[in-house]
């Protein structure tokens, strides 16, 4: 929806001239909730024995998440697909 190709970090994506629209601080929120999401043990991978995030810890990410995705979409509508040379000048 938001980038046409799988190769791309968010951190990179989030400084795209498209992108800088987004308030820094929305951007900033983004980036932390993706690097709570990948560095809490059970909550984007799995864990070994019982997982150190809580019931209340998840639906808060979920939620969270959920928005963001929400806010994406409606910010930034699918547009045609670009080829490679259009998409670097992005």
């Amino acid at each position: 929806i938001i980038n046409e190709t799988n190769n791309i970090t968010l951190s990179r994506l989030m400084n795209k001239p498209r992108f800088r629209a987004i308030h820094g601080a929305i951007r900033e929120m983004i980036g932390k909730l993706y690097a709570y999401r990948g560095d809490a043990e059970g909550v984007a991978h799995g864990a070994v024995g019982k997982p150190a995030v809580q019931e209340e810890e998840a639906n808060l990410i979920i939620t969270l998440a959920s928005g963001v995705i929400a806010y994406m979409v409606a910010k930034f509508p699918k547009e045609p697909a670009l080829n490679r040379s259009q998409e670097k000048q992005l």
